[in-house]
């Protein structure tokens, strides 16, 4: 094509026709210029379609994330909502009608269920890490979406941790010792075996409700953020999945 231009061109060149030459330079000149917008229009279509892609992808692994978050944080706040309660009783009842209303096997269910609540959450960050090493936030267009996850990983989850930590370091120097020591609880066979368990006394009792009354604060905290995680889980997943709608529209 090139030779064929500029044998047009040199044969008008050697005709003399200078008017003739000075316009088809200039179209040639025009198609060239056509020719490198249009190359350059195809390149910024496929970047934009590659970055396309990849914040397709970068939400369907944040939502992947956030639904396992999702339902391991609603097992664990069942658990222990249902040791709340349990802490709840045995604070609020009398350590006589504890005993004048429970059997051996109903007190050591309860405990069990108790020891159940101290029920670490362990958050997916590997997506949003990843999101924050490489730079890939600026794809995400929405400040609805970043200010949601910041809120989530880089506030509510940091501060989960934090008393979640304290909430280990008090139950392991009270209520593990209790259940070691007093309970004679065996963490790797089955609490379900009663036979070397002591009788529930009266001053088992008083204890067991002193050791229920030093955590009783601070798991109720846990519980609250844990509840506010699950929020924040939900807004995420209904914000992400509003975007990743006109990606699946796309053919």
């Amino acid at each position: 094509m090139i030779p064929f231009y500029r044998k047009i061109r040199k044969q008008l060149a050697d005709e003399k026709k200078p008017l003739k030459y000075l316009r088809y330079a200039v179209g040639e000149m025009l198609l060239v210029v056509i020719g490198i917008l249009i190359a350059l229009q195809i390149n910024n279509w496929n970047e934009n379609r590659k970055d396309q892609n990849r914040t397709e992808k970068l939400f369907q692994n944040l939502e992947a994330n956030l639904r396992t978050d999702s339902v391991a944080l609603a097992g664990i706040i069942t658990i222990i909502g249902n040791s709340l309660e349990k802490q709840e009783i045995i604070i609020s009842t009398s350590s006589e009608a504890l005993l004048d209303t429970y059997n051996k096997e109903e007190l050591r269910k309860t405990v069990r269920e108790i020891w159940a609540g101290f029920y670490s959450f362990d958050p997916k960050l590997g997506v949003y890490n990843q999101l924050l090493s490489s730079n890939l936030m600026d794809l995400i267009e929405s400040d609805e979406i970043k200010e949601a996850l910041r809120d989530y990983y880089d506030y509510r989850c940091p501060r989960y941790v934090t008393v979640d930590h304290v909430l280990d370091i008090k139950y392991h120097e009270t209520f593990h010792k209790f259940l070691a020591e007093d309970l004679a609880v065996n963490y790797f066979g089955n609490m379900d075996d009663l036979s070397s368990s002591p009788e529930f006394s009266l001053a088992m009792i008083d204890k067991l409700k002193t050791e229920c009354r030093n955590v009783y604060d601070l798991t109720y905290a846990v519980y609250g953020i844990l509840e506010e995680l699950k929020k924040d889980i939900d807004k995420l997943l209904v914000l992400i999945d509003n975007e990743l709608g006109p990606y699946d529209t796309d053919p």
